[in-house]
């Protein structure tokens, strides 16, 4: 049996179904903190200390995950290129994603919506002696200087770790598509956030994220695979599997979020 996220269904039925609007005619994102909470779904995201930089540098603006589309990408290992990703509706006020893999259809129900807020987990440690002097609650490894990183002694806690409490960003989902992750283009690559290098006046390139190259790349595609592959391994991008987009903005703390 599949999931209650993947529901096997036939195509006459489907093509029976009466949907709603597309996404941008009927589903209007929140705009200020206090309707935010009460319309959209809050739920955390974690993002290394790179990308969460990006983030705060107004460079990164789009994410790829693959979480929803596991078992749909495990149905395409035998032939990946035997599928297909149809319209994207809005059908009893929940989002469809249908779906053709070797004529056979499917509809799943993303967990994330338009309008939806991430909040980010990032790796963060407990300011010492906050008690006493007042000041920093939380100092976030984001935002430190590579000196004060050499020096401080501390101890680092995963972003897995963080509490809501100590959450500083905030992420609405703008827009939201399914694509396969070798699809991304130019202009994406660089949405996701992968940092130019000036290497001489004038002259830019694209960091590689792998620890074990000291490379630049001329095109910021290379930039996201090597750092794609940092996170998820070489083998997952040799897999090209099908991906979740979410664009997004920051925003303020949602009204009421502890």
């Amino acid at each position: 049996m599949r999931s209650v996220a993947i529901e096997r269904t036939n195509f006459q039925i489907n093509t029976k179904l009466k949907y709603m609007n597309t996404i941008s005619h009927n589903h209007k994102p929140a705009t200020d903190a206090y309707t935010m909470l009460a319309d959209a779904v809050i739920r955390p995201i974690l993002f290394s200390t790179p990308m969460v930089q990006a983030i705060l540098d107004g460079r990164k603006t789009q994410t790829r995950r693959t979480k929803g589309l596991e078992e749909i990408n495990d149905f395409l290992k035998g032939d990946p290129h035997n599928y297909s990703f149809l319209e994207q509706k809005y059908f009893n006020g929940r989002l469809e994603q249908r779906i053709n893999v070797a004529n056979q259809f499917f509809v799943i129900h993303p967990k994330v919506n338009i309008g939806d807020i991430f909040w980010v987990r990032e790796t963060f440690m407990d300011a010492p002696n906050f008690e006493d002097w007042g000041g920093e609650k939380y100092y976030y490894k984001a935002s430190k200087s590579e000196q004060f990183l050499n020096e401080w002694k501390g101890n680092w806690k995963p972003s897995i770790f963080m509490p809501k409490e100590a959450c500083r960003i905030f992420l609405k989902v703008t827009n939201m598509r399914v694509e396969r992750l070798k699809d991304i283009s130019e202009e994406d690559a660089i949405a996701e956030g992968v940092k130019d290098i000036c290497i001489a006046p004038l002259i830019f390139r694209w960091k590689c994220y792998e620890k074990t190259r000291e490379v630049v790349f001329k095109n910021p595609i290379d930039s996201f695979y090597s750092l794609w592959q940092s996170i998820n391994g070489k083998e997952n991008w040799n897999q090209n599997p099908w991906v979740w987009v979410y664009e997004f903005e920051q925003v303020e703390r949602p009204y009421g979020f502890c």
